[in-house]
């Protein structure tokens, strides 16, 4: 029977929650999965696929500033990042030499190549948005890294219409590159969309994405929904626990498995959320508006909560001045 490694990275939740419905696909052909990973993606994937083979594989931590701009801060990391690929890709020939897979699909994961098995790169980021001075160097390192891939796979429209905009569309594009749709582990929303099994709230706040932001993310919050005494929910993006309190018509919980979490969704009277690209995918699954809220710095999440709300689908706002306006 194939065997498929499946490896996501572990920033944020985006790049395990995209992966899920790969992993459905491979195991609905009859194929085996080896989901390699570590840390809070290796958690949700396991509680979603329970019982399915693992391997611990570490990532890199990255540290993530209150005042520094996201390059500056990254640019101090970056040896560190270059050593890590280096690093992952000879435990990459371990796993390989233990588990002998057939096919390893790697969710940005640039060490994750072997050049005897058919070795697929998910991305979206083929042209990140950088400052002017680091831009053209970091565009030609990962061309170089993308390179190593027999397949670049990216999980959007080929087209004018699509998700990413220019961050994974040019009109030089490399040949192993393939548009594979968008990925998400839910589908459209019903309508209307009732259940009597599960509550429906007038606020929903999804916290996601490093610290430090994700807790002043949390906090902030906290703070206007129960200021606003509607009855509201807060997702705090912690699979592997259990928390769950209550804050006057506030509820707080730690994880939703995706069947729980997307009839929340769909329920919800207004969604706040990160303006990550695995959350945009969902939003555009669900067929859902939401208010975004881009990681300070980050300049993928500040460039895609622009261009969405520019169509009006989305609406903006930052961190530090969220209101229910």
């Amino acid at each position: 029977m194939p065997l498929t490694l499946v490896a996501p990275l572990n920033w944020g939740l985006g790049h395990a929650t995209r992966c899920i419905p790969l992993i459905r696909q491979e195991l609905s052909k009859g194929n085996e999965v080896l989901i390699a990973a570590d840390g809070l993606a290796l958690e949700l994937l396991c509680s979603e696929f329970p019982g399915i083979a693992t391997a611990k594989l570490p990532d890199i931590r990255i540290n993530y500033s209150r005042f520094l701009p996201f390059f500056v801060n990254l640019s101090f990391q970056l040896p560190g990042i270059l050593k890590h690929i280096g690093t992952e890709h000879r435990q990459l020939d371990a796993l390989v030499s233990s588990y002998k897979p057939d096919m390893i699909i790697s969710d940005n994961r640039y060490g994750l190549w072997h050049p005897k098995k058919k070795s697929i790169l998910i991305t979206h980021q083929v042209f990140p948005i950088a400052p002017p001075p680091v831009q053209f160097g970091l565009h030609w390192q990962l061309k170089r890294f993308m390179s190593r891939f027999h397949e670049v796979w990216i999980p959007d429209y080929p087209g004018e219409i699509n998700l990413s905009g220019a961050l994974s569309h040019s009109a030089s594009m490399a040949k192993n590159i393939r548009f594979i749709g968008p990925l998400s582990r839910f589908s459209r929303c019903e309508t209307p969309a009732t259940d009597s099994t599960s509550r429906t709230y007038e606020l929903v706040g999804v916290v996601s994405g490093p610290e430090p932001h994700r807790s002043l993310l949390l906090r902030e919050l906290t703070e206007v929904f129960t200021a606003s005494e509607k009855t509201s929910l807060i997702l705090g993006g912690m699979p592997g626990k259990d928390d769950c309190k209550t804050i006057g018509k506030l509820t707080q919980v730690a994880h939703m498995d995706s069947s729980s979490l997307e009839k929340v969704l769909c329920q919800a009277g207004a969604l706040f959320v990160r303006s990550g690209y695995s959350t945009i995918m969902d939003l555009h699954a669900l067929g859902k508006s939401a208010t975004v809220i881009p990681t300070p710095g980050q300049t993928e999440q500040e460039y895609l909560a622009t261009l969405h709300s520019g169509s009006g689908w989305l609406r903006r706002t930052n961190q530090g001045r969220i209101t229910l306006q």
